[in-house]
């Protein structure tokens, strides 16, 4: 299977998941880390924070910004602030 292939199946994978359990997320994690092929792991990863849906918490994301640093990190700290705005602009459930 070519990385683009498996790549599209992460992806369809992250949009059918419900928000991710710790021990999911951290399985998840590990399943990208044995990716032989950067370009895959670095895909796969903008992919699980990206998502429109909040697969992974807050807290999630933060713990993939301090294992990878770099431009990941400045990536989802846009997230975080995304996420941040979006909830401090939705009505209240009052």
């Amino acid at each position: 299977m070519t990385a683009r292939a498996q790549w599209e199946q992460f992806r369809e994978f992250v949009e059918a998941s419900p928000p991710l359990a710790d021990a999911d997320f951290e399985a998840v994690l590990a399943r990208i880390a044995a990716l032989d092929d950067a370009w895959l792991r670095r895909a796969c990863l903008v992919t699980l924070v990206r998502t429109h849906r909040d697969v992974c918490s807050d807290a999630q994301l933060r713990a993939v910004a301090a294992r990878h640093g770099g431009k990941l990190a400045a990536f989802i700290a846009t997230v975080l602030a995304r996420r941040a705005t979006s909830r401090a602009r939705a009505p209240s459930s009052r």
